[in-house]
């Protein structure tokens, strides 16, 4: 894009500090890439533990990461459907841009509250007691085989789907603060830059 002199037009620099989410915002969506990426090692390596002992430990784990993003997530919907200020796209991205931007938050909002309920649903159905954070929860519902496999085929189908969208969010951050640079990774970036003089 150039200007009416054919000038190179200047790229989108929002204001380093107002266009930043607040504090808040910033710790929780950072708090959440950690629990999740912490929720995916968990999961995939209860099918390389050596023993059964290891593998109850680590869906344990699993499952209490799980009940933490759940409630994280639900408070920052919270927070946002209470007003809480974003910072504004570029005008520079065009409409498509934009609305796969917002398709992506809603989906990866969506996901993090529904991945947790199936995987709570799979393990009920299980009719076992089963550990979460430092307690053994006794069994509540009676076994059922099939619903146990069904929430169980939803739960994993779920978790790659979770993960290709975390991968085109983070690809579309490293576009922005790498190629576009146009100061919308800056929106969410965890390391305050020094605004320049």
């Amino acid at each position: 894009m150039t200007t009416a002199e054919g000038a190179p037009a200047p790229a989108f620099q929002p204001d380093a500090v107002s266009a930043r989410y607040t504090t808040p915002v910033l710790v929780a969506h950072w708090t959440t890439a950690l629990l999740v990426l912490c929720l995916f090692i968990a999961g995939w390596s209860v099918g390389l533990a050596k023993d059964a002992d290891t593998a109850r430990r680590l869906i344990t784990v699993h499952r209490s990461l799980g009940v933490m993003v759940w409630g994280l997530t639900f408070a920052r919907m919270g927070w946002r459907l209470a007003g809480a200020p974003a910072p504004p796209l570029p005008t520079s991205l065009p409409p498509l841009a934009r609305l796969a931007a917002r398709l992506n938050e809603y989906g990866l909002y969506g996901l993090l509250l529904i991945q947790p309920v199936t995987g709570a649903l799979q393990t009920l159905y299980r009719g076992k007691p089963f550990g979460l954070f430092t307690s053994t929860v006794p069994a509540l519902v009676a076994r059922d085989k099939e619903l146990a496999g069904l929430f169980h085929g939803i739960h994993e189908w779920g978790a790659w789907l979770l993960a290709s969208l975390i991968a085109l969010h983070a690809c579309a951050a490293l576009v922005h603060a790498l190629v576009l640079r146009d100061g919308v990774f800056q929106h969410m970036a965890p390391i305050r830059r020094k605004r320049p003089r």
